[in-house]
């Protein structure tokens, strides 16, 4: 049986997408390049990281027959906040226990016209998660010109730094983050 390796390169794929600018026939279309042409930046502000977000991590296994659920590497809430040129800084929480979570620290930073962050999320004895690490990194998701209702998202992927409680570091997952309404 031939295995096909798509969850992995998820966000690789994203990323890549996100940064052609170019339609399926290889060529900008009309409306990216007028726009393109208006706007030389093209870059979102920092500030668009500001507020509270729904946090969920998959695990990256090829198996397309696993449910969600099997999937599941975390669900949890981050609250950023930019300061300064480029820093970031919050906190993730799981929803089922506010006490529990990690200290966030970072920073965002432009590639291109993509406004991407990586991040740092170390716990404490405070939190209930003394000597835990996990960095993230990820990119703001653009805009489609013709999508409805669309939320702002985060996507990116997370790796466990340190091992923590029998688990072992450098398992990495998908990562996606929606803006909470309040």
């Amino acid at each position: 049986m031939k295995k096909y390796f798509l969850a992995p390169f998820l966000s690789t794929i994203i990323f890549v997408v996100c940064l052609s600018n170019v339609n399926t026939k290889g060529h900008i279309s009309i409306n990216e390049k007028e726009r393109l042409e208006k706007n030389t930046t093209g870059r979102i502000d920092g500030s668009f990281f500001n507020g509270s977000w729904t946090y969920r991590s998959l695990l990256n296994d090829p198996d397309w027959k696993l449910s969600f659920d099997r999937l599941q590497f975390a669900s949890a809430i981050m609250e950023l906040k930019t300061f300064g040129k480029d820093s970031i800084t919050g906190i993730l929480y799981w929803a089922d226990n506010p006490k529990r979570g990690l200290n966030i620290k970072g920073k965002y930073y432009y590639q291109d016209t993509v406004t991407c962050y990586s991040l740092v999320g170390t716990g404490t004895a405070a939190l209930g998660t003394p000597g835990w690490q996990y960095d993230y990194k990820g990119m703001i998701v653009p805009k489609w010109s013709n999508g409805v209702n669309q939320a702002d998202a985060l996507v990116g992927s997370t790796v466990r730094t340190k091992p923590h409680n029998g688990a072992p570091a450098g398992v990495v997952a998908t990562t996606y983050m929606v803006r909470r309404s309040n």
